[in-house]
């Protein structure tokens, strides 16, 4: 369900034309797929391995329930944005820890919450954990965000209603003012 709420939010606020899917289950995967496309009117394709997907993806969201990461950083290309979905802990997480290390902006739509869990986040006691910052302070202009066109930025969403809606739309208004530079 996350996948498709989040696709549909992704396709409310920013022009995108086709989509790129992958799931591990190839049942699911066309499922979605096909779902998707009709609801949407527009391509949604099913593509037979993550690294397809990734390396064209200028919004990468992650909405999965893997607890090992199911992508690489080396497939990272310069300005994309990454949205993983709800908490992810030390115990399990889809994301190689490594991406924050590759993300010029760490947002979460929460610090305290990010902090409250009984499980630490998956950054938690990296060196990365310092850098992540609550999306309000970037909405606001009390903390920089993406500053160029090529930042690689990384959205850590706890699970709070419509904040991946605003921080992708945020993210990507910054990266077409830099595009204009």
């Amino acid at each position: 369900m996350q996948a498709r709420t989040q696709l549909e939010a992704a396709i409310a606020i920013r022009d995108i034309k086709r989509v790129l899917v992958y799931s591990r289950n190839d049942i699911n995967r066309k499922k979605f797929s096909e779902e998707m496309s009709e609801k949407l009117d527009m391509d949604v394709i099913p593509m037979d391995s993550p690294k397809k997907c990734v390396e064209k993806a200028g919004i990468i969201i992650c909405a999965t329930n893997s607890r090992s990461p199911v992508i690489d950083t080396d497939w990272l290309k310069p300005g994309v944005h990454i949205n993983t979905v709800e908490p992810k802990s030390m115990k399990g997480h889809e994301l190689p820890i490594a991406v924050a290390g590759k993300s010029s902006v760490i947002t979460t739509d929460s610090l305290e919450q990010l902090c409250a869990y009984s499980t630490p986040h998956f950054l938690a006691n990296t060196p990365y954990e310092q850098n992540i910052v609550q999306l309000s302070d970037i909405i606001t202009g009390k903390t920089t965000g993406r500053t160029s066109i090529n930042d690689i930025t990384l959205f850590c969403s706890v699970g709070l209603s419509g904040t991946e809606v605003v921080v992708a739309n945020e993210i990507m208004k910054m990266a077409e003012k830099y595009a204009r530079i």
